[in-house]
This record gives C-alpha cells, sequence and structure tokens, in this order.
C-alpha cells in the first residue's frame, strides 16, 4: 500500500507539475501582452507630453505676444487721451481767436464809419469853404 500511495503521489505531482507549467506559460504570456500594452502607452504618454511641452511652448510665447500688443495698446491710449487734450486746448484757442477776431472785425468797421463820417463832414465844410471863397470873390 505505501508504494501505491506513493506511486499516486508522484502521479498527483506530475499533474501538478503540468498544471503550474501551463499556469505559468499563460501568466508568462500575460506578462509579455501587459509589458507591450505598457511599452505602447510609455509612446503614448510620450507623444502627450511632447504635445503639452509644444502647446505649453506656444502658450508661452502667444502670453508674451499679448503682454506686448496691451503694453502698445496702453502707449496707443495714452497717445490717444494726450492728443484729445491738446485737441481741445486747440479748440480752446481757436474759439478765442475767432472771439478776438470779431472783436477786431467789429472794431475796425466802427473805425471804417467813423473815419467815413469825418470824411463826410470834411467834405461838407470843405465844400461850404470853397462855396463861401468864391462868393467871396465875385
Amino acid at each position: 500500500m505505501a508504494a501505491s500511495s506513493s506511486a499516486a503521489s508522484d502521479a498527483g505531482s506530475t499533474t501538478g507539475d503540468s498544471i503550474a507549467s501551463e499556469d505559468y506559460k499563460v501568466l508568462t504570456e500575460e506578462l509579455a501582452i501587459l509589458a507591450t500594452e505598457l511599452e505602447a502607452k510609455c509612446v503614448e504618454v510620450q507623444a502627450y507630453k511632447g504635445n503639452f511641452e509644444r502647446l505649453q511652448s506656444d502658450c508661452t510665447e502667444r502670453t508674451s505676444e499679448l503682454e506686448r500688443l496691451n503694453s502698445q495698446l496702453q502707449k496707443a491710449k495714452l497717445d490717444g487721451n494726450s492728443a484729445v487734450e491738446k485737441l481741445k486746448k486747440t479748440e480752446e484757442d481757436l474759439a478765442q481767436i475767432k472771439e478776438k477776431n470779431a472783436q477786431l472785425s467789429d472794431e475796425l468797421l466802427n473805425k471804417s464809419r467813423q473815419v467815413g463820417l469825418l470824411l463826410k463832414s470834411l467834405e461838407r465844410v470843405g465844400n461850404y469853404q470853397m462855396t463861401s471863397c468864391n462868393s467871396c470873390l465875385l
């Protein structure tokens, strides 16, 4: 009986070894598949990393460009405000010049009228004197 139990034990261990060997082969194949999938995922992650770095670089460039444009905009805004202030001052100056011109025109017109009246008065006086003198001669 001991011999038969030893033989049964040997048969069981051979069967167990072949099962373990088959399990090992299956696990090895699954591990190889997982390693291949992991390698593919690593390549994919590297591609994502490269895309991210390019996007980050592009974002940095665009941020720099936006800052430059914002600076130009602020300068243009200040220049525009300055130009508006100068224009307002110039308009005020022009209004004062127009007002002064109107005053001077009125004064000139009044002086012209006065000169015209004086000339007419002198002409009348001159005509009167000439008439008087002519009558004296007669």
